[in-house]
């Protein structure tokens, strides 16, 4: 129980840092003008693209690490649980925004961050993706362990 609960805490902390170090690291590299659409809080086609696949990355390596420290399918299953969990709130979150209005220019990347409200497809579908890769890996995880052990 008490690895299982390591595994499902410790791939949840690893994945939020990871999905947001990988997310902010596009902004503070591109610059605000460099990663949302002009006079608008809406993100590019490279921001939604990469925020996307910032998303999977962060789930799949953490299933991966839930599965690797609990060895537990019930363990990987509450991870990716949670994952939908924590995403279905941040879609709510996210409806409850206001709307920015336009942007105004020379905003920091933390101002833009803090008004912009994300996409309502994107809130949509990141629970959907980040619990199924999860899943997936972490199961893909536990089933080439099982394959490695002698029988």
């Amino acid at each position: 129980m008490v690895r299982a609960t390591l595994g499902v805490i410790g791939a949840f902390v690893l994945m939020a840092v990871l999905v947001l170090v990988l997310s902010m690291g596009l902004w503070f590299v591109l610059g605000v003008d460099g990663v949302l659409r002009p006079g608008v809080f809406d993100g590019n086609a490279l921001l939604n693209i990469y925020a996307v696949l910032a998303g999977i990355v962060g789930a799949v390596i953490a299933g991966w690490l839930c599965a690797k420290i609990s060895r537990s399918n019930t363990a990987v299953v509450v991870f990716a649980a949670l994952c939908f969990v924590m995403g279905t709130v941040n879609a709510v979150m996210q409806m409850n925004k206001p709307d920015p209005g336009p942007r105004a220019p020379g905003l920091s990347v933390r101002q833009a961050i803090e008004k912009r409200k994300e996409p309502m497809w994107f809130t949509l579908l990141m629970p959907v993706i980040g619990s199924t890769s999860a899943l997936l890996s972490g199961r893909r995880a536990l089933g080439s362990a099982a394959n490695r052990q002698p029988s």
